[in-house]
């Protein structure tokens, strides 16, 4: 990680569960993040709660409002960043939204919620962050965070989570074909997806039961992306699968 060191992070879904504890680890290794998310207050409180320990959070953590589903607000940000901050070398799309609903009872509302959030504003943040990365002819790496739900379609209880995992088997797709495309244009750009099992947080807590052991923590799947990020320049982890050691998915 010390070729990131004092250079730019973006990590969108920033004020909980997985995006949080990324931002956290992120900062541990010297690497100045801008934190996207839905809700300036609690991104806010993250800024406050990370300046009080600046010993163990040794670089600069920024907020900024930005819902990914909204192509304006993802363009204003990394505009944003592109005038204040500098050239952006990672990117994690974190930000994800999960409506536990049949397929027979779907409508659009939910549709475009899943989607809009879920692939479109992945795709247009990772859109921005490889512009910015190819004009500073540093490169960078972009890591999606996807889902095991992203390979296989599982039912977990009674909860469906059918087009939450159409839309992360998407984003498997187009983390490879981002990749792909990187390597074809010869661009110095990593493209990998981290694909998790259940892990606690709030967005878990009332669609996956399973016993605690079960589960992951938020930090086990910060740390998996910080063992991403950390490889030497011409290794790529492309596909990281990571869950609890007794998880039966």
């Amino acid at each position: 990680m010390e070729r990131f060191a004092d250079k730019i992070a973006v990590v969108t879904g920033a004020s909980a569960g997985i995006g949080k504890e990324i931002v956290k680890e992120l900062l541990k290794k010297k690497v100045n993040v801008i934190g996207l998310g839905r809700r300036i207050e609690k991104l806010e409180e993250l800024s406050e709660e990370l300046s009080s320990d600046p010993e163990l959070y040794l670089a600069k953590f920024s907020p900024f409002k930005c819902d990914v589903s909204d192509a304006n607000e993802i363009k204003e940000a990394f505009l944003w960043i592109s005038t204040n901050m500098g050239p952006v070398s990672i990117l994690i799309n974190n930000a994800g939204v999960l409506v536990p609903k049949s397929m027979f009872e779907i409508d659009e509302e939910t549709f475009d919620t899943i989607f809009d959030t879920n692939v479109k504003g992945l795709m247009l943040c990772s859109k921005e962050a490889i512009d910015m990365m190819i004009e500073s002819e540093d490169g960078g790496h972009i890591v999606n965070v996807n889902s095991m739900l992203g390979h296989w379609f599982i039912q977990i209880g009674e909860n469906l989570h059918f087009l939450y995992a159409a839309s992360k088997h998407t984003v498997t797709a187009l983390t490879e074909a981002l990749r792909r495309e990187a390597t074809l244009k010869n661009a110095p750009i990593k493209i990998s997806s981290l694909s998790p099992g259940i892990v606690e947080t709030d967005f878990s807590k009332e669609t996956a039961m399973m016993p605690e052991d079960q589960k992951l923590q938020a930090l086990d799947v910060a740390r998996a992306c910080i063992a991403v990020l950390d490889t030497p320049p011409h290794v790529l982890i492309s596909e990281l699968t990571v869950s609890g050691i007794h998880q039966q998915l």
